[in-house]
Order: structure tokens, then sequence, then C-alpha cells
């Protein structure tokens, strides 16, 4: 399953909390459909467990998997996997542009 495909299972406007696998982050994601670029991003995401009214999902493998397209995309000044999950909690805040969160989440594949 998908994070998307569990986040439809949801409430509209229900917030959803997110922890990685293997990174010790949490960030927030809404069952809001007027967030094309998170609401796609959740699509490439696969749950991994939900417990304590959290999902956790694979987001350090997705950007590992797609560390050369990232690197290519000219997106980040060091384009490492852990330097980007070092940021991620921020990026996916709203810390950057939505023209940046989308050409970021339109690269992974």
């Amino acid at each position: 399953m998908t994070l998307y495909d569990y986040i439809q299972s949801t409430p509209e406007g229900e917030e959803i909390t997110v922890w990685d696998d293997t990174y010790d982050i949490e960030v927030y994601f809404y069952n809001d459909p007027n967030d094309p670029a998170m609401m796609d991003l959740a699509k490439k995401l696969n749950v991994i467990d939900v417990s304590n009214n959290a999902v956790t999902v694979d987001l350090y493998d997705l950007i590992d998997r797609n560390i050369d397209i990232l690197d290519e995309s000219g997106l980040f000044n060091i384009c490492e996997t852990d330097a980007i999950m070092d940021d991620i909690e921020a990026i996916l805040a709203g810390y950057t542009s939505e023209a940046w969160l989308r050409t970021f989440v339109d690269t992974l594949v």
C-alpha cells in the first residue's frame, strides 16, 4: 500500500504523522486534494507500518534510489542521501517554493 492509499482512507483534511523507516524524522501529510505535489509524493512512498497514530514509510530508500537523478537535477548543493534527509523535514514543511517541491517530486521515480 502506498501512503497515498492510506491517506485516501482518512477523512478529508486529516493530518497524518509520517515517519521514515531508516531516518529519525517526523513529517506531516494531509488528506488535501489541493496539495498536488505532496499527494504525488505520497503515491511514491510505500507504507512499512501503521502504529501509534503514525505511518512509517520508505522515504530514505526513495531518495537513495533516485540520488543520481536528483544530482543531475541541480536541486541540491550537496546531493547525498544523508544531506537531503537532514533537510527533508524543512522541505516537506513548506520551506521551499511550490515550483521547487514540484520539480523535486517529479524527479523521483
